[in-house]
């Protein structure tokens, strides 16, 4: 951190020394300071720098999506249908896919089409968010009552979501 500029290629120290690691050509998806160590996820590995090189720490059963460091110490990892902290999954029944995490005072879990919600001594808290199930809209209407009606876009993707109406105060959604 002494020198002038981080922009220079000179002034960085690429690690890439993957020891005891079956996917090492996998790169590095994810990173998380852990107390003095770095950690690095590939698809379903995370690895710790060792001061000569990356060494596996865990390996997940499923493609990892997030990785982080929470502030006790404790190295979470997600992936679709778990949460492992230092390794251990948590004992908790997700009620849709996790699509990620954060970590922070509060830990913070994206479920797919179900928003986020917060853990707390393993109990699930969803966030209440009203919204309509897209925001890909192919098209809006207003009918004599005031209500907003949406079209969602069908062209693949995360389209297609049906149709949603705002009432005025809460989204409604009809979808398959």
């Amino acid at each position: 951190l002494t020198v002038a500029t981080l922009r220079l290629p000179s002034a960085w120290t690429n690690r890439s020394e993957f020891t005891n690691l079956p996917d090492s050509t996998d790169p590095a998806q994810f990173l998380a300071v852990l107390r003095d160590s770095v950690i690095v996820a590939t698809t379903r590995i995370v690895a710790h720098w060792n001061n000569s090189a990356f060494t596996r720490r865990f390996t997940a059963p499923d493609d990892i999506n997030s990785l982080s460091a929470s502030p006790n110490g404790d190295l979470i990892v997600s992936t679709a249908k778990a949460v492992f902290r230092d390794g251990v999954a948590l004992s908790h029944k997700w009620p849709a896919p996790i699509s990620g995490h954060a970590s922070s005072s509060v830990f913070v879990v994206f479920l797919n089409e179900q928003g986020f919600g917060y853990l707390t001594n393993d109990n699930l808290t969803l966030a209440d968010i009203n919204s309509p199930a897209s925001n890909q809209f192919t098209d809006i209407s207003i009918d004599a009552l005031g209500w907003v009606w949406v079209a969602t876009h069908t062209d693949g993707g995360y389209g297609g979501q049906g149709v949603s109406y705002f009432d005025g105060a809460m989204w409604h959604s009809m979808t398959t």
